[in-house]
Order: C-alpha cells, then structure tokens, then sequence
C-alpha cells in the first residue's frame, strides 16, 4: 500500500495511472541493449481502467487465468488532496476509507522513522563522490524494496 499527499493544490488534480504497455505493436529501437526484448513479448491481454470520482481500478490480466488489480483512492477537502493505492495479485483490491482527523494520514511520521533507522545502521567513507554518489543510490534502492526476513530484492527488479 502507497500514500500521496499534496498540500496547497490550486488547480484541480486528478490522479491517473501509466499502464504498462504489455499489448504495445512498437518495436524497440534498434541497436539498443534490451531490443526486442519489450513487456508486448509476454503476451498479455490489454488491461481495463475503471474510473469514477474519487476512485480508479485497473484490471491487468497476465498469463493463464491470472491477473492483477491496482487501486488507488483519493480525497480532496479545501486545497488538499490525500490518496493511498494498493495493487493485488488475483483478488479484488480493497482499501480502508482515507481518515483525514489523523495526525498524518499518509504515515509521514512512520516513514521518516523507518529511513532514519535504515540510514543511522551503517556509514561509509568513499574519497571518490562519485562513486559515494553511486553507493548511496544503491544502498537507498535497497531500503526501498528490503523488508524484515526477506532478500534485498535484485537491482535489475527495479
């Protein structure tokens, strides 16, 4: 599950989704790494959007009779909009209601915890800032998806 928090709107935001381009006829450009190698080659139907007014579904079937199911909900009160999304794999996608007397309904506190912890675990010194440059992207591609008993997941899964 994911929050999104915007504060200050002055316009009209109207939260969509970039789907993925599973049934795309293009081709990959050529000469390029990963040509020919596009997510069309898996073969899957194109998926479905449900749009209403506060909420989006998106149906993906993929291989078989499997499918998976984004949702993402929003509301707007005064300048503000506040939004979660969930995606599931073969079972409808549901969410709580969105509670705006909360503190901190996107779990904003929760979250600076989790990365202060994740940060204050280990230092490194690299002279080159560069190459620190790069380790502490790679360290921060890790406390995005490492959970508790689980493997960090791999860097080409990003």
């Amino acid at each position: 599950m994911g929050y999104f928090n915007f504060e200050n709107c002055t316009e009209a935001i109207i939260p969509v989704i970039k789907i993925p381009s599973y049934h795309s006829v293009k081709k990959g450009i050529s000469g390029n790494s990963v040509e020919g190698q596009g997510l069309q080659k898996l073969g899957y139907k194109a998926g479905n959007i449900k749009r209403g007014k506060n909420f989006l579904r998106y149906h993906q079937p993929t291989w078989k009779n499997n499918y998976y199911k984004l949702l993402m909900q929003w509301i707007k009160k005064g300048n503000k909009i506040m939004g979660q999304w969930t995606i599931t794999r073969n079972k409808r996608a549901t969410l709580p209601a969105i509670n705006f007397k909360l503190k901190e309904p996107a779990g904003w506190d929760t979250h600076i915890a989790r990365w202060k912890n994740y940060w204050s675990r280990s230092a490194v010194s690299i002279p080159d800032t560069l190459l620190a440059k790069q380790y502490y992207l790679e360290i921060y591609k890790f406390g995005c998806f490492a959970r508790n008993n689980t493997p960090p997941i791999s860097l080409q899964a990003i």
